[in-house]
């Protein structure tokens, strides 16, 4: 049962990726490479990397804020109209 259980989670961990970068993609994105800046720079936790910071940000949490909404009813719709 249990391989079942890791199987299950590990599918819909790849549904959630995949239908979160399809709403959010420039956030993902920009999430993904500035953590993978910070690692590579060896920059403090609470600090950000160069070219990650608040003012390149600025532009994809605008956008996030003005889509968060419909961008959610539109994934609760999808998830809602898959096969029980």
């Amino acid at each position: 049962m249990r391989m079942v259980q890791d199987q299950l989670t590990a599918c819909t961990n790849i549904y959630v990726e995949e239908a979160l970068v399809q709403q959010f993609g420039d956030l993902v994105r920009f999430v993904t490479e500035a953590e993978a800046a910070a690692k590579a720079g060896g920059v403090a936790e609470g600090s950000h990397a160069p070219g990650y910071g608040p003012q390149q940000a600025a532009p994809i949490m605008k956008d996030f804020a003005s889509r968060w909404t419909a961008a959610i009813e539109a994934l609760n719709k999808c998830v809602a109209e898959l096969p029980h």
